[in-house]
Order: structure tokens, then C-alpha cells, then sequence
């Protein structure tokens, strides 16, 4: 997700000045070519090892990122193994709100359609 700033809505200030200066939040499915891609990926998310995936494909390809680690995203398949996630329960995360979280994020265009999304930055 991008950041852009909204000099309309009051966001860009003379240099130095101490206000906060709003940003607009600009989503995935503001772009349907890019969105189509945010989906593609988010449909194949089904296991811990899929989350970690899409977590991998989407730090990579984020273009703001000042470094990307090469190495992939384990931290879902890891804590899947018995015991390994202690007292939180990986198996109802996994039956339950995984497929919930990606069902959300694939609504996103009908969550979020023509509503500006601003960030306080400084």
C-alpha cells in the first residue's frame, strides 16, 4: 500500500512548519490492473506455508521499501508445527481467521470504494 500526499485537503506546508501533514492512503484496488494481481496471490492463500508466500511475494514487491530481505517469510509454516506456536492456537488461526482475513482483504475494493484512507504523518 502507498502513501501519497494530499495537498487539497491542507497536507503539504511550507518547509519547517510543525503541523502534521495528512496522506492519503492509496489501496491496492485503486488500480484494477494492480488489484487484479493483490487478489490472484490473496485467492492462493489457504495454509500457513500459502500466508507466508503472499507475505514473501508482497514484501518484495513493494517499490518503498528502502531493503528487501532475500530471504523468504517462514514465520506462519514454523509456528504451524506442534508446539511450536505455545498457547495460541495455530489451527483455529488457520481454519478460521485465515480464511476470514483474506475474504476481508478480497472485499477491499467494496470496503473502501471512494473513500480516501488519510495517515497523520509527519
Amino acid at each position: 500500500w502507498h502513501c501519497r500526499r494530499c495537498p487539497s485537503r491542507g497536507g503539504m506546508e511550507a518547509a519547517g512548519a510543525e503541523k502534521v501533514k495528512e496522506v492519503l492512503l492509496t489501496l491496492p484496488c485503486d488500480d484494477a490492473v494492480e488489484w487484479e494481481a493483490v487478489a490472484s496471490v490473496l485467492r492462493g492463500v489457504t495454509s500457513a506455508e500459502g500466508l507466508d508466500d503472499a507475505l514473501t511475494h508482497f514484501a518484495r514487491a513493494d517499490p518503498d521499501r528502502e531493503q528487501v530481505h532475500g530471504r523468504p517469510c517462514t514465520f506462519f509454516a514454523d509456528h504451524s508445527k506442534a508446539g511450536a506456536s505455545g498457547r495460541f492456537d495455530m489451527d483455529a488461526f488457520l481454519e478460521h481467521g485465515l480464511p476470514l482475513m483474506v475474504a476481508v482483504a478480497l472485499e477491499m475494493p467494496q470496503l473502501f470504494e471512494a473513500t480516501p484512507l488519510p495517515v497523520a504523518a509527519p
